[in-house]
Parts: structure tokens; sequence; C-alpha cells
């Protein structure tokens, strides 16, 4: 009855439990070290033979090793057997003498038992621990491929639409000296809107008119109304009331190497230099030779930021803006009266000069709003800064080409990303295939066990326990 209970050893308790039954000595180990060095001297001589290789590459030979090894030399040796039975065969006698080593005190089970034991608490879940850091490093590859990829995509469109605004064609070009080329279309910009302002002559009567009955007091738009009258003239005639005899701009110049040249050697900006301020130049009117009242031929030459439009210099370019935002308020609030239909109290009779319907007023409102579009085009703005801060350049050149180098160095990155995902995957593939050579043949080390120590209790079941808790399969 008793040979069918079976006996439940826990792997971790193994080497106790055979030591406590007398199986195993304690000191097995003082023993393992000749047998070691006489399996690696009886490797060194093995014949050829495809069982023998895959026994012996890579693994650790244990007892059940040698004894697998000693059935198949008994057939590549069996010609040098004797008629009493014995081999004449250094190979056999090595290897005869290995197993008669190990099965003396059941070295064989003990050191078997310490080969399991350390296999499932850490060999196997090493490998499983390497492979999870492998798979975890692939995917986070993958995400920074991915997010390298996102922002490549964003530089480039970026780059593409600082490109296409300034018309650069060749990144290996002179950036500034292409920059500095198209400030010409400023002025055909300045024009174009003095010719659309033409057409609010009519709006700004009427937001004159409008303002004197409701307030009774003459309030207008001084620089619209200026800019109706005079046109787009320099700062010098509207602070004098005459054209100067002579406009001199600041000259920009630009040296053949910008690359390797400070903003200041690079080009001649006078002394513009605040981009939101009226700037002294420090030349006063009796210093300029400038006399307003008895015009010399040589005195009246406009400089500095006198010699700037009035579009094209910040101060009055902004009380331009202010003008027309006012003016668009104004005729954005009586088209929506007049779009409600109400007798509005501010309703105002213009005596027939000017016609407050709604399709004038829809007219002068889509003029406004061209004349906002051209002045506050990107373009336009970066051409102003451009003209007026060498500061502002020198930010505008090393941000195109810093995006320029990021995304060669994102691609680069990128690259090198990729790289390593490809080394992960590659061990990867070559730890799977040893994580499963490895359990199978732990699982066959616990079967040798089991029918080992089995025989020692006339062929009860004996069950090993608790492997998975370590991580062996």
């Amino acid at each position: 009855m008793e040979s069918h209970i079976p006996i439940e050893i826990h792997a971790q308790k193994l080497s106790e439990w055979l030591t406590s039954r007398k199986h195993c000595k304690k000191d097995w180990h003082s023993h393992i070290q000749p047998i070691r060095e006489k399996i690696n001297v009886a490797i060194q001589d093995m014949p050829e033979n495809n069982e023998i290789v895959q026994l012996l590459s890579g693994a650790y030979i244990n007892y059940f090793y040698c004894k697998r090894i000693i059935e198949i030399l008994k057939e590549t040796e069996a010609d040098t057997k004797n008629l009493f039975g014995s081999y004449g065969s250094q190979r056999m006698k090595d290897w005869l003498e290995i197993e008669k080593l190990y099965l003396k005190d059941n070295v064989y089970l003990a050191e078997a038992c310490d080969l399991l034991v350390q296999n499932i608490k850490y060999h196997i879940p090493a490998v499983k621990k390497q492979i999870a850091k492998l798979q975890s490093g692939q995917t986070d590859c993958d995400k920074k491929i991915e997010d390298y990829t996102k922002s490549i995509q964003t530089c480039k469109k970026d780059l593409e639409t600082l490109r296409k605004q300034f018309a650069i064609v060749d990144d290996n070009s002179s950036f500034k000296r292409t920059l500095i080329g198209r400030l010409c279309e400023l002025q055909k910009v300045y024009d174009d809107v003095t010719e659309h302002v033409k057409n609010l002559k009519k709006a700004n009567t009427y937001f004159s008119l409008f303002i004197a009955n409701i307030q009774g007091s003459d309030i207008n738009l001084p620089m619209l109304q200026y800019i109706l009258n005079n046109g787009n003239t320099t700062y010098y005639e509207y602070l004098y009331g005459e054209k100067p005899s002579k406009i001199e701009e600041p000259v920009l110049t630009i040296e053949e190497d910008i690359k390797d040249t400070t903003a200041d050697e690079e080009i001649d900006w006078g002394d513009l230099e605040n981009l939101s301020e009226n700037i002294d130049y420090g030349i006063s009117l009796e210093e300029s030779g400038i006399v307003v009242e008895n015009v010399q031929t040589d005195g009246s030459i406009a400089r500095g930021n006198e010699a700037l439009t009035l579009l094209d210099n910040f101060q009055t370019k902004n009380e331009f803006m202010n003008d027309i935002l006012e003016l668009e308020s104004f005729l954005s609030m009586r088209l929506l009266e007049l779009s409600n239909e109400t007798n509005s109290v501010l309703s105002v009779h213009s005596g027939g000069e000017i016609n407050e319907s709604k399709p004038e007023i829809t007219s002068m409102l889509d003029i406004i709003k061209v004349v906002k579009q051209k002045l506050n085009d990107p373009v336009v703005q970066h051409l102003q800064q451009i003209k007026h801060s060498p500061r502002y350049l020198n930010k505008l050149e090393s941000m195109f080409f810093q995006k320029v180098n990021n995304i060669e160095k994102m691609i680069n990155s990128q690259i090198a990303v990729s790289n390593k995902k490809k080394e992960l995957a590659e061990e990867y593939e070559q730890l799977v295939p040893k994580l499963k050579l490895i359990q199978q043949k732990n699982k066959q080390l616990i079967t040798e066990i089991e029918f080992d120590i089995s025989k020692k209790y006339k062929n009860r079941p004996v069950y090993i326990i608790g492997t998975s808790i370590f991580g062996s399969s």
C-alpha cells in the first residue's frame, strides 16, 4: 500500500532532503572537482558522432550525460571489446572511470539536484528577465522611432514654410543675402496699401461726420487722413511739411562669408536697434543741417528714421493701424445696426454726402480687411523686422539653420535607434531558443532525478514540486 503513496519533495529543499536521508554526503562538493577535471580531459578525444556533439555543445555535462555518452561509445568502440567484456579503448576507460566516481556516495545525485536548483532559482529567471528587457527595449525603440518621425515631419513642415515665405531655394546659399534682397518688396507692398487706402476716403468722411453729429466736435483719424491727402510720404515730410531734397536710408551691406562673421560686421544698419519706439540717432536739426524755415540746398536731407516712409516707420505705422482698427470697429457697429434693422439713436443723416447702406459699408470693411492682411502678412512683418534690426536677422538665420541641423540630427538619431532595435532583436532571437533549450533540459533533469530517487524507494512515485515558483517553466 505504501508503494503507491507518492513522495513529494520541494525543489528548494531537495539537497537538504537527500542529505538528511543519508543518500548524499554534505561534503559532496569536494569530490566534484576531480570528476570535472577528468571530464575536461576526456572530451578532448571523442569519436565523430552527431549526438555526442549535441550533448557537449554548451551544456554542463552531468552524470546523466556521461551515461548517454557511454551508451554511444559502446557502439563506436565495440571493436575494442575483448572476450571478457572489457574495452581496450582509452575513451571507454576514461568515461567508465568518470561514471564510477559519480556513483560513489551518490555524488551524481547531489550534483544533479544542485544543478536543478541553480537552474530554477537563477539561470532560467535571469534569461527570462533578459528576454523581457530586450522586448521592453524594442518597444522603447519603436516609440522613439515614432517620436522622431513625427518630430522630423513637423520640423520639415516648419522649414518648408520658411523656405516658401522667404523664397529660399538652396539651404547652402546665403540666407541673409536672400532676405536682404527681398527688402525691396516692402515698397511694393506699401504702394499697394496706399492705393487701397485711397478707396477709404468715403469711409473716413462718414466716420468724421458721424462723430461730429453725435459728439458735436471734430474728431478724425489723423494718420489715415494724412495718407489719404498726401500718400505714404517720408517721416521727414510728415514732421516738417516739406519734401527733403535728398533721402539717405541706412545702407544695408553684407559680407561674403556671412556665416563666419558677426551681425555687426556683416551689415551696416546705422543706429536702427529699437523696433517699437522712436529712435534717437543723436542727430539734431542743427547738426544735420536741416532748417525748416530756410531750406538749404544741402540742408533738407532726410536721414535715418526720418528717411523712412510712414508705413515703414514703426511708430507711424502703428498709428495708422490704430486708425484703421478704429474705423473698422465703427463700420462693423454700423453694419450690425443696419443688419438688425433698428432705429439706433446713434444713426446719423449725412445730408446726402454719404450712403450708409449695408452693401456700401460691407465694401468699406472689405477694403480695410485687405489693408490689414497686407500689412500683417508674416513675410512683410519679418522683412520689416529684418530691415530695422540686425539682431532679428541673426535670430532668423539661426532659427532656420537650427531646423536644418535638427532634422539631420534627428534622422541620425533615428537611424541609431533603428540599429539598436535590430541588435536587440538579434539578441532576442538568440535568447528565446536558449531559454527553451534550458527549460527542456531542466525538465529532463527533473524526470531523471525523480526516477533515480524512485528506485531507492521501491519505485514509489516521486514528484519534485515548487519548480514553477522559481520560473523553471
